[in-house]
Formats: C-alpha cells, structure tokens, sequence
C-alpha cells in the first residue's frame, strides 16, 4: 500500500488547499432523476467555477430540467448545458428559448 493510500485524508487537504476547482461536470446516462435533478440546479445556482454540464440520457422529468435551464441562466460561469434526450429535456429547452 502506498503512503498516499493509507493517508487518504492528506490527500483530500492538499486538493483543498490548491482549490481545485471543478469545470466540467459529464453525467451522461447516469440515471438521475427529478430529485437529483433539482438538488444539481440548487448547487448550480451558487456555483461559480463549472463551464460545462452534461444531463443528457437522464429521465430528470420536466420540472427538474426547467430547473436546470433557470440555474444555468442565472449562472456567471456556465457556458454549456446539455440536457438532450431527457425526459422533459425538451420543455427546458423551450424555457431556455423564452428565458434569452
């Protein structure tokens, strides 16, 4: 076992301290649903380093990906969001439109 293996801990502090910071998030046909779905619009709303978030194949329902469009809106920093083939995608690609 490594050292960095039996000090996970040292690890995760060292990447906190550097700040790394998150700018592409791919959750590409990982089966989230609606509640998943609004809990990522929650974290997108104040969310200030991710560029790129990729929903698609994600059955998230309407409200969630409505959800999503307005987070992503709203956001300072999101330059893309995919929620193509969604359930309910197609509605929040409908709000995108009406939002801009």
């Amino acid at each position: 076992m490594t050292e960095e293996q039996q000090h996970p801990e040292d690890e995760n502090e060292i990447i906190a301290q550097r700040r790394a910071k998150l700018a592409e998030l791919r959750l590409r046909g990982n089966r989230i649903r609606e509640a998943g779905g609004l809990a990522l619009a929650r974290a997108l709303a104040s969310n200030t380093t991710l560029d790129d978030l990729c929903m698609k194949y994600n059955p998230v329902g309407e409200a969630a990906s409505v959800a999503l469009v307005s987070a992503a809106g709203a956001s300072t920093t999101l330059l893309s969001l995919n929620v193509c083939t969604n359930q309910g995608g197609e509605c929040a690609v409908r709000s995108l439109r009406r939002g801009r």
